[in-house]
């Protein structure tokens, strides 16, 4: 990986820039668009990567479609529109398509730009100006990990990790202590090993953590090498399991359990760091007595882990919180607009601009997403992510029939009534006094009864 690169990348991420990472060679320019540390979109002359080509290596447009994309790239021009956005509203993809191919394009440029020799990288610091319904947000970072997983990746590793201890610096980064599991890692990693072993032996996720930790040398040497750190770690000493050691260990274990990581460290910097380096020396798992029950080792390492996780959050500032507000309200706007749409037999515009505030404002709104399922379940390529959508929309609210009943009646008329009855059970145990559904439960099984009957005689 070019040294070049590598120092612009550290000051983007140091210094939280936004702007367009570029790298050109012999007249090809491939750019990344990042805000917030994050790669909003990306872009290349390169022929093979450019959004056409990788619709149809994609299969998402047929032959007919990819020989017409010339007229659409003109329409595009003429409105000023990307060409992606232009393909959605002529309804030759839809929006999550878009997304898709906007993802593996991403891909593509990113692992050219981490490959490719003799490249040139610049990076101009701008506004990026890239409309809701084309922006990835994808950080920075894992753009990255993707990009050089597909590289030898072993002796870099290992040259990072021997023997050290290290932190990260900058906004987005997270002192780290290395457990038992981890230090086992380093010392495998010594050997030559290959990554599909690394990540058998200790999970992928372990694996990307660390990987992420250490890869590119964005972080310092906080530690000592060899036997004075082993020393240090002998010199740990052990904690009392009072009640209050364990009352507090649980809490935090229920935080992690629910996955509410954000929720463990204060929002002030000063406040978080230090109470980060007080739980970490506190629960780290070596420093339990001998004799402590298996389970609650188990529960220590989960909360020494869950520490860690919410320390790699960042705190979002008031700013942030006040723009989720107005997200939400955006939501229940657009929602409503789609109801209306919707009434008119829009559907088309309906799911466009339901897919879009909902990958923009990433929002968990059960409303939007059976609102979209049922725009969806009115078109007939579509109905496969009807069903996804009304799922979703059960997962995100226990308290309402409809998406129940609209999934199994989109069962019914794919003639897969087996599924539509088995849904139709799990509503009726949740609703028992439900009358659409048990109405629709009996046309189902009374039909199925009849038949039955019929072969009978």
């Amino acid at each position: 990986m070019n040294l070049e690169l590598i120092n612009l990348i550290k000051k983007i991420l140091k210094e939280n820039l936004s702007g367009v990472l570029i790298g050109e060679k012999s007249g090809i320019r491939r750019e990344l668009f990042v805000e917030n540390e994050v790669v909003v979109f990306s872009k290349s002359t390169a022929e093979q990567e450019h959004l056409g080509n990788i619709l149809y290596s994609l299969n998402i447009i047929d032959d007919e479609q990819y020989k017409s994309l010339h007229y659409y790239i003109e329409k595009a021009r003429l409105s000023g529109e990307k060409l992606g956005k232009k393909l959605v509203q002529e309804g030759i993809i839809n929006a999550s398509q878009l997304f898709t191919a906007l993802k593996y394009q991403l891909k593509k440029v990113s692992l050219a730009m981490i490959y490719e020799e003799d490249l040139k990288y610049s990076f101009l610091k701008r506004k990026v100006k890239i409309p809701p319904d084309s922006r990835l947000n994808i950080p920075l970072v894992e753009v990255l990990l993707e990009a050089v997983e597909y590289g030898d990746i072993n002796n870099k590793v290992k040259s990072i990790f021997d023997g050290q201890i290290r932190k990260l610096e900058g906004k987005n980064r997270f002192e780290f202590l290395l457990s038992v599991k981890e230090r086992k890692l380093l010392d495998f990693l010594k050997e030559s090993k290959e990554l599909e072993e690394i990540t058998n032996k200790f999970g992928n996720n372990i694996f990307r953590l660390l990987f992420k930790l250490y890869t590119f040398d964005f972080i310092s040497v906080i530690g000592e090498k060899g036997e004075k750190r082993e020393e240090k770690d002998e010199d740990i000493s052990k904690v009392e399991l009072s009640e209050e050691f364990l009352e507090e260990m649980e809490n935090i274990y229920l935080l992690a359990e629910n996955k509410e990581y954000s929720k463990i460290l204060p929002k002030d910097p000063k406040e978080r760091k230090k109470k980060f380096l007080e739980l970490v020396k506190k629960f780290h798992p070596d420093r339990l007595p001998t004799g402590t029950p298996p389970e609650i080792k188990e529960k220590a390492e989960i909360v020494f882990d869950a520490i860690n996780k919410a320390n790699d959050i960042i705190p979002e500032p008031e700013e942030e919180e006040e723009k989720k507000v107005d997200q939400e309200k955006l939501v229940r706007q657009t929602i409503m607009r789609a109801k209306i749409l919707f009434k008119q037999q829009a559907y088309q515009q309906a799911i466009s601009l339901l897919e879009s505030v909902i990958r923009y404002a990433n929002t968990k709104n059960y409303e939007a997403y059976f609102v979209l399922a049922l725009g969806q379940s009115k078109i007939d390529q579509y109905k496969k992510a009807a069903e996804e959508n009304f799922l979703k929309a059960i997962s995100l609210n226990q308290w309402s029939s409809d998406p129940y009943y609209y999934l199994a009646k989109l069962y019914e008329e794919e003639g897969l009534k087996s599924r539509a009855v088995s849904v139709l059970e799990k509503a009726i145990h949740k609703f028992p006094n439900d009358e659409k559904i048990n109405n629709l439960y009996k046309k189902l099984t009374s039909s199925a009864k009849g038949l039955f009957s019929f072969f009978k005689k």
